[in-house]
């Protein structure tokens, strides 16, 4: 487990730091972004109706993480400020897990000072420090979970079984992906071949057994229930059972959508091939931008080197965890058409560890040359940098236009707004925020005259509707408006 002792400076610089980053990150943020006024609402709802709290938008159907908003919120008196307390604790967890995870696989401690500096200035990890969102415990335990199973795979005792199968139990309840890793990463067991076959058989009956429990509880409860409607679970049964039909049924739709919009007739016997390139190409662009250019870069290096030099069953795990991640995250944008670099993180964490190992290889290379090193150093600080920093156009103007209305604008008044999160600062919609929110979208203008204010978040080259009289105006540098008009009938 974690040598303290040996490592104490580490660790404690790694808590401080991390800690820090949290803190300004939170401290920074002036806008909350869509997908935490879902979870802060139920998580305010838990306290008087769990039910409706779980229904009461898309997020909170899966209710782990506002419940414990909900919790938490007890001791601070404000919800917001309990979501980035936990969202600190669990970057602090992912810290101190990922510095662990290379503590583990080398005994060289340098590399576990790079591995510090190589988490601390990701940046697609710290730059969404910001956002509510449950992610953050999925990535803590889901490295607890690679932590605990290289350690199983180095002296097989049962009680890293059992904290592998617990860790990623909990990840499952921040992010149904979870679920996908506790049922295939057993299945590595039978590829350690320096084991015998009786031995590799324990192995996956050990790491399957908390889930085998779980199977046969869920079976009792089904019985005793007579239902199978079990939440978000049903999404996640659906997947495994038919995920492979819906993928071929949406990649031949895609294909005909690209054959008869943009190729020509001529090439309609290479659309699967463009097709299938034009996926590989972006799913490959948005693991090295999720990664970084330079730690994709120094990755590289490193295996051309062969600096990364693990035990043969301890890179098994790695490479499981790896292909998991590539084979969920590429079939959902196969699915969707789409990929948030959120989903690419957990992939970015895994091949994050093998960084350090390759800054170490530079560094002994470089004795004579240290310009090199640094340099490397400077570009991966650069790099980072736009992570902790927000060098973007501010996002004050929407919190500053709901506030005005929430100050201005009698609750008596009807309002209608094009944005969730204008909508959240007016504190005009309570519970009903996301029902409204929906209507609004699908309201033609012609309807707009039967609300008293109109509040509308536009471009820069928004044209004023001419039967809207502007009330107030917000903007920021760019010209990012939100406009607050009063209709003329009203």
């Amino acid at each position: 487990m974690l040598s303290l002792t040996r490592d104490r400076g580490l660790y404690v610089f790694a808590v401080l730091f991390s800690v820090i980053l949290s803190m300004w990150v939170s401290a920074r943020e002036v806008v909350i972004n869509p997908d935490a006024i879902c979870y802060l609402k139920s998580a305010a709802l838990f306290k008087t109706d769990a039910m409706a709290a779980v229904h009461l938008c898309a997020q909170s159907s899966w209710p782990f993480y506002s419940l414990l908003i909900s919790w938490v919120s007890k001791l601070t008196a404000s919800y917001v400020v309990a979501a980035y307390i936990l969202n600190g604790i669990f970057s602090l967890i992912t810290v101190v897990t990922f510095l662990a995870i290379i503590r583990f696989l080398s005994a060289t401690p340098r590399i576990a000072w790079f591995g510090l500096l190589v988490i601390l200035l990701a940046h697609d990890f710290n730059s969404v420090k910001q956002y509510i969102i449950r992610d953050h415990g999925f990535w803590a335990f889901y490295l607890l979970s690679i932590y605990f199973l290289l350690h199983y795979f180095r002296n097989l005792q049962w009680r890293f079984a059992l904290l592998w199968s617990v860790s990623l139990i909990i990840a499952a309840l921040f992010r149904i992906e979870g679920g996908f890793f506790l049922l295939a990463m057993p299945w590595v067991a039978w590829f350690d071949f320096s084991r015998k076959i009786s031995e590799r058989g324990k192995m996956f009956l050990q790491l399957n057994g908390v889930t085998f429990a779980l199977i046969l509880l869920g079976g009792a409860w089904v019985l005793w229930r007579h239902t199978l409607a079990i939440g978000r679970l049903d999404e996640f049964f659906y997947q495994i059972v038919h995920g492979a039909s819906v993928l071929q049924r949406n990649f031949l739709e895609y294909e005909a959508t690209l054959a008869t919009k943009i190729l020509n007739s001529s090439a309609n016997g290479q659309v699967g091939i463009v097709l299938t390139l034009v996926l590989a190409l972006w799913y490959v662009i948005s693991v090295i931008a999720s990664l970084s250019l330079v730690y994709a870069g120094l990755m590289i290096y490193g295996f051309c080197k062969k600096s990364i030099v693990v035990e043969r069953n301890h890179g098994l795990v790695l490479g499981m965890y790896v292909l998991i991640n590539v084979a969920v995250t590429a079939v959902f944008m196969a699915e969707n058409m789409f990929l948030s670099k959120r989903y690419l993180l957990a992939l970015s964490l895994t091949l994050m560890i093998f960084v350090p190992f390759a800054l170490e290889k530079i560094y002994c290379q470089c004795q004579k040359r240290q310009w090199m090193l640094i340099l490397v150093l400077a570009a991966i600080f650069l790099s980072g940098v736009g992570g902790i920093f927000d060098f973007g156009y501010s996002k004050k103007y929407i919190r500053d236009a709901g506030v005005w209305v929430s100050d201005n604008v009698p609750q008596n008044k009807t309002i209608l707004s094009n944005d969730l999160q204008v909508m959240y600062y007016t504190q005009h919609f309570g519970n009903d925020i996301f029902t409204k929110a929906k209507l609004f979208a699908e309201m033609s203008e012609k309807s707009w005259n039967k609300y008293d204010y109109i509040i509308l978040r536009t471009g820069k080259n928004h044209i004023k509707p001419l039967h809207l009289i502007e009330v107030k105006r917000f903007c920021n540098k760019r010209g990012d408006t939100v406009a607050i008009y009063k209709s003329v009938v009203a």
